[in-house]
């Protein structure tokens, strides 16, 4: 099965990617959809089951179809789409808080092809129809070099396209990538009029409430020796959060968005570059979905932090992964992540 057959044949397309979507999962699925609508006249279902982050409205709230935030499989027999794309996505139960079995069975019941767009390597392909896995600096490249052909674009898109690329390479500071590529695209993108440090002024803009959330993570931040392995970590724990959102009445979204939002700001610019340890992991705990999120940085693939997270069912690259557990307890999951260390390879 080719996705071009594909193209050229179904009319309804749901787009989705994975929850707690990051810029270029969000970009991947506005531009797609764009692009389906558009250039292949398609009718398009754009979805994410957490709806779109603070930080990337700026860019979405231009466009003239909009995401939509609903559970997967309700949306899926709602709309009734031929074909359901997964973009910066690459296991199906990342897509959905529910029974992402539910999700996969009625695709294969009523015969819906399942696309994935990725720049992740898949664990396993058996749920997937069709799959586009490339080595690239993100997915919105992927977009971009497969669905854009020419010149032919607009600043619109171009802003959704970088502000993705940007995101995932952290301003291009990861090693991890193969750059040539990415910089063949940049010129195309840059010569629409999008700008870079306009775009990523707005990815970062730091408000007084992330303050307090960076300051906690300050707080905490610890370097420490597992096994002949030194590494940086820090936390934000359920206690915490609980009183920094749980005391607000009012204001918990917008206290919750600065708790995610400032976490990965850390997480990104500063986790791996305090100290010499050149490598780390952060933790939080999620006051509305109440399990801990735990992300990893390595500068210049100094560890493959990627085999950490895969020990609890995540994944990523070798110097940007992650994971989320049931867990409400920061500390557990932090003996866990040492121990996984300690009895790991990942130093050689």
């Amino acid at each position: 099965m080719e996705l071009e057959n594909i193209l050229n044949t179904a009319k309804k397309f749901l787009v989705t990617s994975h929850i707690n979507p990051d810029p270029d999962a969000v970009m991947s699925v506005m531009a797609l959809s764009i692009l389906l609508k558009q250039k292949y006249k398609k009718e398009v279902f754009p979805l994410l089951e957490d709806g779109v982050p603070d930080k990337c409205l700026f860019l979405t709230e231009k466009q003239d179809i909009q995401i939509h935030k609903d559970n997967l499989l309700t949306s899926i027999e709602k709309f009734n789409p031929e074909v359901v794309v997964f973009v910066d996505v690459s296991d199906i139960s990342k897509c959905t808080y529910q029974d992402s079995q539910a999700v996969y069975d009625y695709l294969k019941k009523y015969n819906i092809v399942s696309v994935v767009i990725d720049h992740h390597q898949m664990n396993d392909s058996s749920w997937s129809d069709i799959e586009i896995i490339k080595n690239a600096s993100s997915t919105s490249e992927i977009i971009f070099d497969f669905f854009i052909k020419s010149n032919d674009f607009s600043k619109n898109i171009s802003d959704l396209i970088l502000y993705g690329i940007l995101s995932d390479t952290n301003r291009f500071m990861y090693h991890t990538y193969d750059y040539h590529q990415t910089f063949k695209i940049l010129p195309k993108l840059l010569d629409k009029g999008s700008v870079i440090q306009e775009l990523y002024s707005n990815m970062f803009n730091i408000t007084t409430e992330w303050t307090v959330v960076l300051s906690e993570l300050f707080k905490n931040f610890q370097v420490i020796h597992v096994k002949g392995a030194k590494f940086n970590y820090t936390y934000i724990s359920k206690d915490f959060v609980d009183g920094y959102i749980g005391g607000d009445s009012q204001n918990k979204e917008e206290k919750y968005d600065a708790v995610v939002e400032s976490f990965y700001y850390f997480t990104n610019n500063y986790l791996a570059s305090i100290s010499d340890s050149k490598w780390g992991f952060s933790l939080f705990y999620d006051y509305f979905k109440k399990k801990i999120f735990a992300s990893f940085r390595a500068v210049n693939d100094f560890v493959d932090t990627s085999k950490i997270a895969r020990e609890f069912a995540g994944g990523g690259h070798p110097s940007a992964s992650g994971f989320v557990v049931d867990e409400e307890d920061v500390n557990i999951v932090l003996e866990k992540v040492k121990n996984v260390i300690e009895s790991s390879d990942i130093m050689s």
